[in-house]
Protein backbone atom coordinates (compact mmCIF):
# COMPACT_ATOMS: atom_id res chain seq x y z
CA UNK A 1 0.00 0.00 0.00
CA UNK A 2 0.93 3.71 0.07
CA UNK A 3 3.36 5.02 2.18
CA UNK A 4 3.82 8.85 1.50
CA UNK A 5 7.06 10.61 3.62
CA UNK A 6 7.91 14.14 4.00
CA UNK A 7 11.68 15.03 5.47
CA UNK A 8 10.60 14.45 8.59
CA UNK A 9 8.57 11.13 8.27
CA UNK A 10 10.90 8.14 10.57
CA UNK A 11 10.06 5.52 8.82
CA UNK A 12 11.50 7.49 5.38
CA UNK A 13 14.84 7.97 7.33
CA UNK A 14 15.52 4.53 8.62
CA UNK A 15 14.54 2.97 5.12
CA UNK A 16 17.16 5.73 3.72
CA UNK A 17 20.20 4.52 5.99
CA UNK A 18 19.63 1.09 5.63
CA UNK A 19 20.05 0.99 1.73
CA UNK A 20 24.06 1.29 0.96
CA UNK A 21 24.16 3.78 -1.74
CA UNK A 22 26.39 3.97 -4.84
CA UNK A 23 28.67 6.36 -6.11
CA UNK A 24 27.73 6.37 -9.32
CA UNK A 25 24.03 5.64 -9.36
CA UNK A 26 24.44 8.97 -7.05
CA UNK A 27 26.24 10.97 -8.98
CA UNK A 28 23.59 10.43 -11.67
CA UNK A 29 20.91 11.14 -8.97
CA UNK A 30 22.07 14.67 -8.73
CA UNK A 31 22.56 15.17 -11.97
CA UNK A 32 18.75 14.72 -12.82
CA UNK A 33 17.11 16.32 -9.30
CA UNK A 34 20.32 19.48 -9.71
CA UNK A 35 21.39 19.92 -13.32
CA UNK A 36 18.24 18.69 -14.84
CA UNK A 37 15.32 19.56 -13.04
CA UNK A 38 17.20 22.26 -11.13
CA UNK A 39 15.28 22.02 -7.69
CA UNK A 40 16.22 24.30 -4.83
CA UNK A 41 16.30 24.40 -0.99
CA UNK A 42 13.51 26.57 -1.09
CA UNK A 43 10.93 24.70 -3.50
CA UNK A 44 8.69 21.50 -2.40
CA UNK A 45 9.00 18.44 -4.03
CA UNK A 46 7.15 15.22 -5.00
CA UNK A 47 9.31 11.67 -5.41
CA UNK A 48 6.77 9.18 -6.90
CA UNK A 49 8.20 5.72 -7.15
CA UNK A 50 7.67 2.12 -7.76
CA UNK A 51 7.96 0.13 -4.62
CA UNK A 52 10.27 -2.56 -5.44
CA UNK A 53 12.72 -0.18 -6.97
CA UNK A 54 14.42 0.21 -4.08
CA UNK A 55 17.81 1.43 -4.75
CA UNK A 56 16.80 3.73 -7.05
CA UNK A 57 14.29 4.93 -4.33
CA UNK A 58 17.21 5.74 -2.05
CA UNK A 59 19.62 6.90 -4.41
CA UNK A 60 17.22 9.88 -5.54
CA UNK A 61 15.58 10.03 -2.16
CA UNK A 62 19.45 10.92 -0.49
CA UNK A 63 20.42 13.51 -3.68
CA UNK A 64 16.81 15.31 -3.30
CA UNK A 65 17.36 15.57 1.13
CA UNK A 66 21.25 17.08 0.33
CA UNK A 67 19.14 19.73 -1.94
CA UNK A 68 17.17 20.43 1.32
CA UNK A 69 13.84 20.67 -0.39
CA UNK A 70 10.95 19.96 1.46
CA UNK A 71 10.30 16.35 0.39
CA UNK A 72 7.55 14.23 -0.05
CA UNK A 73 7.84 10.37 -1.17
CA UNK A 74 5.29 7.95 -2.61
CA UNK A 75 6.16 4.44 -2.78
CA UNK A 76 3.70 2.94 -4.99
CA UNK A 77 2.75 -0.68 -5.58
CA UNK A 78 -0.17 -2.31 -7.71
CA UNK A 79 -2.75 -1.87 -5.02
CA UNK A 80 -2.14 1.66 -4.40
CA UNK A 81 -2.18 3.08 -7.65
CA UNK A 82 -5.88 0.85 -7.85
CA UNK A 83 -7.05 2.83 -5.01
CA UNK A 84 -8.68 6.15 -6.01
CA UNK A 85 -8.12 7.50 -2.40
CA UNK A 86 -4.29 6.87 -3.10
CA UNK A 87 -4.17 8.70 -6.57
CA UNK A 88 -6.25 11.75 -5.65
CA UNK A 89 -3.38 12.26 -2.14
CA UNK A 90 -0.69 11.65 -5.44
CA UNK A 91 -2.39 14.35 -7.67
CA UNK A 92 -3.11 16.63 -4.91
CA UNK A 93 0.37 16.48 -3.17
CA UNK A 94 1.60 16.95 -7.23
CA UNK A 95 -0.89 20.36 -7.46
CA UNK A 96 1.03 21.60 -3.99
CA UNK A 97 4.38 21.18 -5.48
CA UNK A 98 7.17 23.06 -7.25
CA UNK A 99 8.88 19.72 -9.08
CA UNK A 100 8.47 15.86 -9.33
CA UNK A 101 10.07 12.78 -10.33
CA UNK A 102 8.18 9.39 -11.15
CA UNK A 103 10.44 6.61 -11.53
CA UNK A 104 9.27 2.82 -12.29
CA UNK A 105 9.28 -0.04 -14.27
CA UNK A 106 7.05 0.13 -17.38
CA UNK A 107 4.43 -1.91 -16.30
CA UNK A 108 4.98 -0.74 -12.35
CA UNK A 109 3.06 2.21 -12.53
CA UNK A 110 -0.04 2.40 -15.03
CA UNK A 111 0.28 4.31 -17.99
CA UNK A 112 -3.26 6.00 -17.17
CA UNK A 113 -1.45 7.38 -13.80
CA UNK A 114 1.95 8.11 -15.35
CA UNK A 115 -0.01 10.18 -17.68
CA UNK A 116 -1.86 12.44 -15.20
CA UNK A 117 1.32 12.78 -13.23
CA UNK A 118 2.64 14.80 -17.08
CA UNK A 119 -0.30 16.19 -18.02
CA UNK A 120 -1.15 18.73 -14.69
CA UNK A 121 2.17 20.35 -15.02
CA UNK A 122 1.36 24.38 -15.69
CA UNK A 123 2.95 25.52 -12.25
CA UNK A 124 5.47 22.25 -11.71
CA UNK A 125 8.43 21.19 -13.07
CA UNK A 126 8.36 17.21 -14.24
CA UNK A 127 11.30 14.59 -14.76
CA UNK A 128 9.60 10.88 -15.96
CA UNK A 129 11.41 8.20 -15.78
CA UNK A 130 9.53 4.95 -16.51
CA UNK A 131 11.97 2.24 -17.31
CA UNK A 132 14.73 3.77 -15.89
CA UNK A 133 17.65 1.00 -15.23
CA UNK A 134 20.83 0.89 -13.39
CA UNK A 135 22.83 0.57 -16.24
CA UNK A 136 21.00 4.30 -17.80
CA UNK A 137 22.26 5.77 -14.40
CA UNK A 138 25.76 4.61 -14.83
CA UNK A 139 26.32 6.07 -18.72
CA UNK A 140 23.28 8.27 -19.82
CA UNK A 141 21.98 9.42 -16.37
CA UNK A 142 25.52 10.99 -15.72
CA UNK A 143 26.16 13.11 -19.38
CA UNK A 144 26.74 16.36 -18.83
CA UNK A 145 23.39 17.71 -19.72
CA UNK A 146 24.41 21.41 -20.20
CA UNK A 147 26.65 20.24 -23.23
CA UNK A 148 23.67 17.88 -24.45
CA UNK A 149 21.39 21.14 -24.62
CA UNK A 150 23.78 23.26 -26.21
CA UNK A 151 24.26 20.42 -28.43
CA UNK A 152 21.07 20.52 -29.70
CA UNK A 153 20.74 24.21 -29.86
CA UNK A 154 23.41 24.14 -32.39
CA UNK A 155 21.82 21.12 -34.43
CA UNK A 156 18.58 23.02 -34.55
CA UNK A 157 20.12 26.33 -35.33
CA UNK A 158 20.93 25.13 -38.05
CA UNK A 159 18.55 22.36 -39.60
CA UNK A 160 15.66 24.69 -38.55
CA UNK A 161 15.94 26.95 -41.99
CA UNK A 162 14.47 23.57 -43.77
CA UNK A 163 16.61 21.45 -46.63
CA UNK A 164 17.80 18.47 -47.48
CA UNK A 165 19.00 15.74 -45.00
CA UNK A 166 21.10 12.49 -46.44
CA UNK A 167 21.33 9.81 -44.73
CA UNK A 168 24.05 6.87 -45.34
CA UNK A 169 25.28 3.61 -43.49
CA UNK A 170 27.53 0.91 -44.38
CA UNK A 171 24.82 -1.53 -44.26
CA UNK A 172 23.24 0.10 -46.87
CA UNK A 173 21.04 2.94 -45.95
CA UNK A 174 20.61 5.77 -48.23
CA UNK A 175 18.01 8.23 -47.88
CA UNK A 176 16.92 11.45 -48.46
CA UNK A 177 15.31 13.32 -46.12
CA UNK A 178 13.29 16.71 -46.74
CA UNK A 179 13.16 18.73 -43.48
CA UNK A 180 10.51 21.60 -43.89
CA UNK A 181 10.52 24.84 -41.57
CA UNK A 182 7.01 24.52 -40.96
CA UNK A 183 7.70 21.99 -38.84
CA UNK A 184 9.42 22.58 -35.66
CA UNK A 185 12.47 20.99 -33.91
CA UNK A 186 11.91 19.83 -30.28
CA UNK A 187 15.05 19.76 -28.15
CA UNK A 188 14.92 17.86 -25.39
CA UNK A 189 18.25 18.45 -24.08
CA UNK A 190 17.31 17.29 -20.23
CA UNK A 191 17.75 20.96 -18.77
CA UNK A 192 14.23 22.10 -17.51
CA UNK A 193 13.39 25.09 -15.63
CA UNK A 194 9.81 26.38 -16.76
CA UNK A 195 6.84 24.37 -15.78
CA UNK A 196 6.54 21.37 -18.30
CA UNK A 197 7.61 17.78 -18.15
CA UNK A 198 10.76 15.71 -19.72
CA UNK A 199 11.71 12.51 -20.28
CA UNK A 200 15.29 11.30 -18.49
CA UNK A 201 17.81 10.06 -19.83
CA UNK A 202 17.30 12.54 -22.02
CA UNK A 203 19.41 13.71 -25.58
CA UNK A 204 16.96 13.90 -28.60
CA UNK A 205 16.13 16.81 -31.17
CA UNK A 206 13.23 15.53 -33.46
CA UNK A 207 10.82 17.09 -35.99
CA UNK A 208 8.40 15.50 -38.27
CA UNK A 209 10.14 15.29 -42.28
CA UNK A 210 8.20 16.94 -45.17
CA UNK A 211 9.10 13.39 -46.82
CA UNK A 212 11.36 10.40 -46.56
CA UNK A 213 12.65 8.41 -49.63
CA UNK A 214 15.26 5.79 -50.33
CA UNK A 215 16.45 2.96 -48.14
CA UNK A 216 16.87 2.11 -44.76
CA UNK A 217 18.19 -1.24 -43.41
CA UNK A 218 17.92 -1.05 -39.41
CA UNK A 219 20.89 -2.43 -38.42
CA UNK A 220 20.50 -0.40 -34.97
CA UNK A 221 16.88 -2.67 -34.42
CA UNK A 222 13.38 -2.35 -35.35
CA UNK A 223 11.16 -2.37 -32.51
CA UNK A 224 6.89 -2.33 -32.15
CA UNK A 225 4.38 -0.30 -30.60
CA UNK A 226 4.86 -1.59 -27.23
CA UNK A 227 9.26 -0.72 -27.53
CA UNK A 228 10.01 -5.18 -27.96
CA UNK A 229 12.85 -5.12 -30.95
CA UNK A 230 11.95 -7.51 -33.71
CA UNK A 231 14.62 -10.33 -33.87
CA UNK A 232 15.41 -9.86 -37.70
CA UNK A 233 15.78 -6.24 -37.98
CA UNK A 234 19.62 -6.36 -39.13
CA UNK A 235 18.15 -8.30 -42.08
CA UNK A 236 15.06 -6.19 -43.33
CA UNK A 237 15.31 -3.87 -45.76
CA UNK A 238 12.58 -1.00 -45.77
CA UNK A 239 11.92 1.51 -48.88
CA UNK A 240 10.15 4.97 -48.30
CA UNK A 241 8.72 7.03 -50.91
CA UNK A 242 7.49 10.36 -49.71
CA UNK A 243 7.35 9.86 -46.05
CA UNK A 244 5.92 6.73 -45.86
CA UNK A 245 7.08 2.46 -45.99
CA UNK A 246 5.97 1.37 -49.23
CA UNK A 247 8.05 -1.98 -49.19
CA UNK A 248 9.69 -4.21 -46.53
CA UNK A 249 12.07 -7.31 -46.91
CA UNK A 250 13.25 -9.75 -44.94
CA UNK A 251 12.35 -12.64 -42.67
CA UNK A 252 8.59 -13.33 -43.39
CA UNK A 253 7.43 -13.92 -39.43
CA UNK A 254 8.86 -10.59 -38.27
CA UNK A 255 7.83 -8.52 -41.33
CA UNK A 256 4.49 -9.65 -41.77
CA UNK A 257 4.14 -8.95 -37.99
CA UNK A 258 5.63 -5.21 -38.37
CA UNK A 259 3.29 -4.68 -41.46
CA UNK A 260 0.11 -5.97 -39.55
CA UNK A 261 1.02 -3.46 -37.03
CA UNK A 262 1.85 -0.73 -39.68
CA UNK A 263 -1.02 -1.04 -41.39
CA UNK A 264 -3.99 -1.49 -38.06
CA UNK A 265 -3.33 2.04 -37.64
CA UNK A 266 -4.04 5.22 -39.06
CA UNK A 267 -1.00 6.44 -40.72
CA UNK A 268 1.11 3.82 -39.55
CA UNK A 269 3.10 3.47 -42.54
CA UNK A 270 4.62 7.17 -42.06
CA UNK A 271 7.05 8.43 -40.58
CA UNK A 272 6.09 10.28 -37.78
CA UNK A 273 9.48 11.18 -36.80
CA UNK A 274 13.25 12.07 -37.80
CA UNK A 275 15.90 12.28 -34.78
CA UNK A 276 18.98 12.94 -34.08
CA UNK A 277 20.10 11.07 -30.61
CA UNK A 278 22.73 13.94 -28.63
CA UNK A 279 23.70 12.29 -25.33
CA UNK A 280 27.33 12.40 -25.53
CA UNK A 281 27.40 10.09 -22.47
CA UNK A 282 25.90 7.35 -24.41
CA UNK A 283 28.90 5.57 -25.96
CA UNK A 284 27.09 2.16 -27.44
CA UNK A 285 23.95 0.79 -27.85
CA UNK A 286 23.31 -1.36 -24.98
CA UNK A 287 19.83 -3.18 -25.85
CA UNK A 288 17.80 -0.76 -24.24
CA UNK A 289 15.67 1.46 -26.38
CA UNK A 290 15.09 4.24 -23.77
CA UNK A 291 18.80 5.37 -23.94
CA UNK A 292 19.48 3.93 -27.24
CA UNK A 293 17.72 6.15 -29.06
CA UNK A 294 19.79 8.94 -26.99
CA UNK A 295 22.94 7.26 -28.71
CA UNK A 296 24.26 9.99 -31.27
CA UNK A 297 23.32 9.32 -34.52
CA UNK A 298 20.09 9.36 -36.25
CA UNK A 299 16.78 7.70 -36.29
CA UNK A 300 12.84 7.91 -37.04
CA UNK A 301 9.88 6.14 -35.81
CA UNK A 302 6.96 4.99 -37.91
CA UNK A 303 3.37 6.75 -36.54
CA UNK A 304 3.53 9.17 -33.86
CA UNK A 305 4.11 12.83 -35.09
CA UNK A 306 3.99 14.30 -31.67
CA UNK A 307 2.53 17.23 -33.09
CA UNK A 308 2.49 19.65 -29.91
CA UNK A 309 6.32 19.36 -30.46
CA UNK A 310 6.49 19.58 -33.79
CA UNK A 311 3.22 21.39 -35.54
CA UNK A 312 2.90 18.03 -37.10
CA UNK A 313 -0.74 17.85 -38.75
CA UNK A 314 -1.60 14.66 -38.55
CA UNK A 315 -1.21 11.78 -35.78
CA UNK A 316 -1.17 8.17 -35.40
CA UNK A 317 -1.84 6.14 -32.27
CA UNK A 318 1.19 3.96 -32.67
CA UNK A 319 5.41 4.93 -32.27
CA UNK A 320 7.83 2.27 -33.87
CA UNK A 321 11.22 3.26 -33.68
CA UNK A 322 13.78 2.31 -36.41
CA UNK A 323 17.54 2.88 -35.50
CA UNK A 324 20.68 2.53 -37.55
CA UNK A 325 24.21 2.74 -36.58
CA UNK A 326 27.16 4.64 -37.00
CA UNK A 327 25.60 6.80 -40.37
CA UNK A 328 26.95 9.70 -42.11
CA UNK A 329 24.70 12.09 -42.28
CA UNK A 330 24.81 15.49 -44.03
CA UNK A 331 22.73 18.58 -44.66
CA UNK A 332 23.05 19.80 -48.30
CA UNK A 333 26.86 20.72 -48.47
CA UNK A 334 27.40 20.94 -44.09
CA UNK A 335 28.79 17.43 -42.74
CA UNK A 336 26.47 16.37 -39.67
CA UNK A 337 27.45 12.81 -38.24
CA UNK A 338 30.34 11.13 -39.50
CA UNK A 339 30.36 7.15 -38.62
CA UNK A 340 27.96 7.79 -36.07
CA UNK A 341 29.97 10.58 -34.45
CA UNK A 342 29.52 14.92 -34.73
CA UNK A 343 31.49 16.82 -36.37
CA UNK A 344 33.90 19.07 -34.67
CA UNK A 345 32.03 22.80 -35.16
CA UNK A 346 28.91 20.84 -33.60
CA UNK A 347 30.79 19.45 -30.58
CA UNK A 348 31.76 21.66 -27.64
CA UNK A 349 33.86 24.64 -28.61
CA UNK A 350 37.50 24.34 -27.54
CA UNK A 351 38.31 27.46 -25.97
Amino acid sequence: MLRPSSRRHPVSRRFLSQTPLDVKLTQAARNAVGTCLGVRADERCTLIVERSMVTLSATFEHALRELGCALTIFRLDAEACADPKVVDEVLTRLRASDASLLISTPEGIPASLRRRVCAETRTRRHAHMPGLTTSMMYQSMRADYREVQRLGERLIGELARGGTLRVRTPRGTDLSVEIEPRFRWHNEGGILRAPGWMNLPAGEVITTPGSVDGVLVPDGGAYDEEAEAFPSSLRMTMRFEGGALVDLDGPTEDTTRLLAILDGAKNGRRVGQVAFGTNLGVLAQVGELLQDLKLPGFHLSFGHSAPELTGAEWESPIECPVLIRKPDVDFGDLPILRGGKYVDRLREPQL
